[in-house]
């Protein structure tokens, strides 16, 4: 039997493993889309799917993400610190017309 434990171990690795790891994140998106009708959260799903998952994943074939712009890796960047997000108000709202956009793709590299 499954213990809580177990099963949140393993949100966890799932988690942990879609944050380091691009190729993981899109055989994850695969495996979800495929059999766990669209739903992407791993905690949503019991112990034995996610299993299934690390038993298979290396047999999904996935296209690797084309590299970012610039201004997706900003908005990257705000949802993972707190303290980048913070700095990015604080930069933009010095900028003149700045302050008129929170959104970085709003923005050209420049700006950036």
């Amino acid at each position: 039997m499954v213990t809580p434990a177990d099963h949140a171990s393993l949100v966890w690795q799932i988690k942990e493993m879609q944050r380091t790891d691009a190729l993981a994140k899109e055989q994850w998106i695969k495996y979800t889309t495929v059999e766990g009708g669209g739903i992407r959260d791993p905690a949503k799903h019991g112990a034995e799917f996610l299993q299934i998952f690390f038993n298979v994943k290396d047999s999904l074939e996935v296209q690797l993400p084309t590299m970012p712009s610039f201004s997706e890796l900003f908005k990257e960047a705000q949802k993972a610190s707190p303290s980048f997000r913070q700095a990015w108000s604080t930069y933009r709202a010095g900028m003149p017309m700045g302050g008129k956009y929170d959104d970085p793709c709003k923005h050209d590299d420049k700006f950036l």
